[in-house]
């Protein structure tokens, strides 16, 4: 990555954070939800629009960076109102409750002193998480130079594995590649993956 895609970058990350902020905080939503509404955003107002979807850096960075941005703002609504932003907080909020600890209004009166100790580990995971990311992107680039003759079997066998040992049931196996078959033909007849 050269310094002119980090300069061409900075826009798209800051509306990525903001619109991940802001769709993490809503309850029930995720960093899914918020990578495709910013990427659109930034898609739309591209200058050149028809490069997205083609490895474009800036859609790439959006989308990223909202997903991320998601991440630490759907502990807001779980922590406030005891209602988890996602599927990981409604896990985090089982755990809480697990030790004593009610997600809801009065938990920052309870349980102040945890809750702020977490928020100061996620500030230093972020920063660890920039340290070790910048220090391993021109090791993570060569990962895109893999055949896609080679990639997309490894990804598809992990892909049905992981729908498997959801529920451990051959029927997820099946919905998997009937979806899989569907997009496919979706695909082929030129529809698109993101509005």
């Amino acid at each position: 990555i050269t310094k002119e895609e980090y300069r061409r970058c900075r826009k798209p990350i800051g509306i990525g954070s903001l619109v991940g902020v802001i769709i993490g905080a809503t309850p029930g939503t995720g960093g899914g939800l918020a990578a495709f509404i910013a990427y659109n955003q930034v898609k739309q107002a591209s200058k050149h629009p028809e490069t997205f979807g083609k490895g474009e850096i800036e859609g790439v960075a959006v989308a990223e960076s909202a997903n991320i941005g998601a991440c630490g703002a759907t502990m807001i609504p779980m922590l406030t109102l005891g209602v988890p932003g996602d599927g990981a907080t409604a896990i985090l909020m089982g755990a809480f409750m697990l030790h004593g600890m009610v997600p809801g209004p009065s938990l920052f009166a309870e349980q102040g002193n945890i809750l702020y100790a977490i928020m100061l580990g996620l500030l230093v995971v972020n920063v660890f998480m920039y340290i070790v990311g910048t220090g391993l992107t021109r090791f993570y680039a060569h990962i895109t130079r893999i055949p896609y003759e080679i990639l997309a079997p490894i990804v598809l066998t992990f892909c049905i594995a992981g729908s498997y040992s959801t529920n451990n049931r051959i029927y997820d196996i099946y919905i998997i590649l009937i979806f899989g078959i569907v997009s496919y033909f979706l695909r082929r007849m030129g529809f698109q993956l993101v509005p």
